[in-house]
């Protein structure tokens, strides 16, 4: 798949209606998302929730960067970043994704 037509698919996922289109990318990173007192109360279900809706009207949000980091370039080519506008976060909420699964459908 062409990295374009990679960033389209994962905008689809974030986009469409099916939550579980998105998923934490494992249960430690679930559980670090909820304990961190950064988050100030955000769950993950919550954090999904935010980058699905914000994501519905801004596509664009999500970019493609490529995946240089050492740990993860073996099981990933590409990785995906939004920065949801939330109260109480300076900068925004930043979000780092991959995609899992590469089925068009």
């Amino acid at each position: 798949m062409e990295p374009e037509e990679e960033l389209i698919l994962v905008r689809r996922a974030l986009s469409s209606s099916l939550f579980n289109c998105v998923e934490w990318i494992d249960d430690k990173a679930a559980l670090r998302a909820r304990n961190d007192l950064d988050n100030q109360g955000l769950t993950p279900e919550g954090i999904k929730h935010l980058v699905c809706e914000y994501v519905r009207e801004h596509p664009e949000a999500v970019t493609q960067r490529r995946e240089e980091r050492e740990v993860w370039r073996d099981k990933y080519e590409f990785w995906y970043r939004v920065v949801v506008p939330v109260e109480g976060f300076r900068h925004g909420l930043f979000v780092e994704m991959v995609l899992s699964d590469d089925d068009a459908d």
